[in-house]
């Protein structure tokens, strides 16, 4: 009879200890860190250091998009696309005024003189069906027009 109190409060801790509240892995994974920082008239000057992550599975890339409470204006992609190769899509809520005519701004890697990472999707680890994205990226890029420059590094792991 005893044991099967126990029951209930080895799932309860299992899934704490599983899913966490920090967007990530809970106590065993979901790590981010770095920070970006941008300056210039495109996208603004502002600084950048997530602290929650989401599987770009959801979505439909692969990658992750990065979050920050600090920032919950600014909503970044991490995208590693077989066809179009590593990307960032930067969303900053009201940069064009109505956000509906204003998509995020893509830098893509081949537009870029230093633009690298990878991301990893573990198809053996996974939360209701989404599997956990690890990764880096490392950014130092000169915006198109001359509009100032997007730069710093993020590591990622345990995002789903």
């Amino acid at each position: 009879m005893l044991a099967r109190r126990w029951i209930p409060l080895c799932v309860a801790l299992a899934g704490a200890l599983a899913c966490g509240d920090d967007g990530g892995g809970g106590l065993f994974g979901g790590d981010l860190e770095g920070s970006l920082s941008s300056e210039g008239d495109v996208l603004g000057t502002w600084n950048f250091t997530p602290d929650a992550c989401e599987s770009g599975q959801r979505q439909g890339f692969a990658g992750v998009t990065l979050f920050s409470d600090a920032r919950p204006d600014v909503a970044i992609a991490v995208v590693d696309d077989p066809l179009d190769g590593f990307a960032l899509a930067i969303d900053i809520a009201g940069r064009c005024g109505d956000q509906s005519a204003c998509p995020p701004l893509v830098i893509r890697a081949s537009a870029c003189a230093a633009l690298d990472g990878f991301v990893f999707r573990n198809v053996r680890v996974s939360t209701n069906n989404i599997f956990h994205v690890e990764g880096e990226v490392s950014v130092n890029c000169m915006i198109d027009g001359g509009g100032g420059r997007l730069q710093g590094e993020v590591a990622f792991s345990a995002c789903h």
